[in-house]
């Protein structure tokens, strides 16, 4: 049985993205490659996340991020976006690791 309780960390995420300045929607293409887009809105995110799905049909899944203020990043999770989530395995590189958080997300684009 899935539980329904919502863990506290997720519900601080699920307020900082609704607080986000810009959201970036991302899928790995192969080694060390990603596609990434900007958006203002997490509906633009989450559209264009679906066509870099349908683009690249890898398998990957795209992920969303939605970027805070102060520039931190929050993963945007399934409850929150309607769709798109992150797997974890447990099988991690931890060296790939290190090259991925070395991989800045850029800024957000101009809302005004």
């Amino acid at each position: 049985m899935k539980s329904t309780a919502v863990h506290p960390a997720d519900a601080i995420d699920a307020a900082r993205v609704a607080s986000a300045a810009c959201y970036v929607a991302i899928i790995f293409i192969g080694t060390g490659r990603f596609d990434r887009a900007a958006h203002a809105t997490l509906a633009h995110a989450k559209e264009t996340a679906g066509l870099m799905e349908a683009h690249y049909r890898n398998g990957r899944r795209a992920m969303i991020y939605a970027v805070l203020p102060c520039g931190a990043a929050v993963l945007v999770l399934d409850a929150q976006s309607g769709s798109h989530t992150m797997a974890v395995d447990g099988r991690a590189n931890p060296a790939r690791v290190a090259l991925a958080r070395e991989d800045r997300i850029e800024p957000c684009p101009d809302t005004k």
